[in-house]
């Protein structure tokens, strides 16, 4: 019954020893991290000098909502993100089958073997600024509050993770996963400038296919934008449909 937690604080061990030998990694975290939180609580500030309520929500809630987003966005980042991401590029290579063939659950194995601890950063200020928004909040929040509230961040976890376990494991919808790889890692340059020898001639021979996927990627991310542009507008009532 405890035997994957031991695994995954086995795992968590190594994965920290890995990332503090990149601290470099720790800085550009850092500065992603109170970039968002900046442009987050600029956002906020513009619209709520106008209102003093969006849609029934005031500044106080809103901030709790935005905290909770920055958090959760840190768990994602640190945790499920580079497993699933790993795991697709095991299966295009050939790997996963060394995997399988350990005497530990598969799917455990996969989940927890990679972690980045600095993008734990974003839970860190996402927490505080859920707790400075929940401070500010009118009414009371008692204990039965916390505890539904920290059930359904675990909850809301899990569904996180089987979303992204779909996309993992689908031919269809892996590449969608390699969209949200976009934060710039010390190691990873360091990884990439080292096998860049090995990959120039497979580079020239797919460079045209790798424009198409780049152009695809960018035409699937600008729909998803003007999707929630879109959402956002009806929501606070400037569209109607």
């Amino acid at each position: 019954m405890l035997r994957p937690f031991r695994v995954a604080w086995l795992f968590l061990r190594i994965g920290v020893m890995n990332e503090v030998q990149y601290r470099a990694n720790f800085f550009v975290a850092l500065f992603r991290s109170l970039l968002a939180l900046a442009v987050g609580l600029i956002v906020l500030a513009l619209v709520f000098s106008n209102t003093t309520t969006l849609k029934g929500w005031d500044h106080s809630e809103l901030l709790c909502v935005m905290g909770i987003q920055i958090a959760m966005g840190g768990v994602i980042r640190a945790t499920i993100q580079p497993n699933m991401l790993r795991l697709i590029e095991e299966v295009g290579d050939g790997k996963l089958d060394y995997m399988l063939t350990k005497p530990e659950d598969s799917q455990v194995l996969v989940s927890v073997r990679e972690v980045r601890i600095w993008s734990l950063i974003d839970v860190v200020t996402g927490g505080i600024v859920v707790g400075i928004g929940a401070s500010r909040l009118d009414s009371g929040i008692g204990l039965g509050d916390t505890l539904a509230f920290v059930a359904l961040l675990v909850v809301g976890g899990a569904m996180l993770y089987c979303v992204w376990l779909v996309l993992a494991t689908d031919r269809h919808l892996s590449g969608l996963a390699a969209l949200f790889d976009d934060v710039p890692r010390a190691d990873r340059v360091r990884d990439h400038g080292a096998r860049a020898g090995d990959h120039v001639t497979v580079a020239l021979d797919d460079g045209r296919n790798g424009a198409r996927v780049r152009r695809g990627a960018v035409r699937l991310h600008a729909l998803v934008l003007a999707l929630r542009a879109a959402a956002l507008l009806r929501r606070i009532g400037l569209i109607s449909g």
